[in-house]
């Protein structure tokens, strides 16, 4: 009893080693959350961490033991914001590249060229289901509806004129000169003449408004307008990819 009462007390614990630990995980919880640091080394790092606080003696007292915990629930910490900064990254990264994808498409598609290429890339049913149809082809440009309107216009100026003259020499002489010459009104006009119908449409369209363009047209007979059915069609797929387009940016 006597030996065991005059025994040296236990040394104190070395925290050194954890106090080591300490101050590099106090510096990565300050590292920057705006992706100045790469995720993959921060990682790399809370691993080690983890390699060394396991290595630690477990159980040695109650102050060291303490202090383990501590850190492991800051090292818990940390790899929970090491985890959510990496998805935050692989979001911003997944965005960057569609919207490069989309621009790339929005190009291809203002030059009227073939998208087969980005419309794959994309990978997005909605905007496929639309698309494909003219990805070996390309989508008819504003600048190819409006350079093809005036020759569909005047064949449906012509068919309408020679359905229905109208009455009197005057009018009779304005047709008959209108069908030797294909001449068409350049002006918007009133009424709901093919004349005034086809003079709204192509103000429309010289301004770029496809979509009103198309409504005008819709009142004309329908022997009038087959002659203007496959600048319809044209246009129609040109609205289509637009609207696809737009839909697909969020817009």
């Amino acid at each position: 009893m006597t030996q065991l009462e005059s025994a040296p007390p236990a040394p104190a614990p070395d925290l050194s080693r954890l106090d080591a630990l300490d101050q590099r995980l106090a510096a990565i919880e300050e590292m920057p959350t705006d992706g100045a640091v790469s995720t993959a080394a921060v990682s790399a790092k809370l691993a080690e961490l983890e390699r060394r606080l396991a290595a630690l003696p477990q159980g040695a007292s109650p102050e060291l033991q303490q202090q383990l915990d501590a850190a492991l629930a800051r090292l818990d910490a940390a790899e929970a914001a090491a985890t959510a900064r990496a998805e935050d990254a692989a979001v911003a990264i997944a965005a960057a590249q569609r919207t490069q994808v989309l621009d790339a498409l929005a190009a291809r598609l203002s030059a009227g060229e073939a998208f087969g290429a980005e419309l794959q890339a994309l990978d997005d049913p909605a905007v496929s289901q639309v698309l494909a149809p003219f990805a070996e082809t390309g989508v008819p440009t504003l600048a190819q509806l409006q350079g093809a309107f005036p020759d569909a216009a005047r064949e449906a100026l012509r068919i309408a004129r020679d359905s229905g003259a109208t009455d009197g020499w005057g009018g009779r002489l304005v047709d008959f000169l209108a069908s030797q010459t294909g001449a068409r009104p350049l002006t918007p006009l009133e009424g709901d003449t093919p004349d005034a119908i086809l003079s709204r449409a192509d103000f429309a369209l010289s301004e770029g408004r496809v979509a009103e363009a198309v409504a005008e047209l819709q009142p004309l007979d329908p022997a009038v307008k087959a002659a203007l059915d496959p600048w319809l069609a044209q246009a129609q797929a040109h609205l289509s990819a637009t609207a696809a387009l737009q839909s697909a940016r969020g817009q």
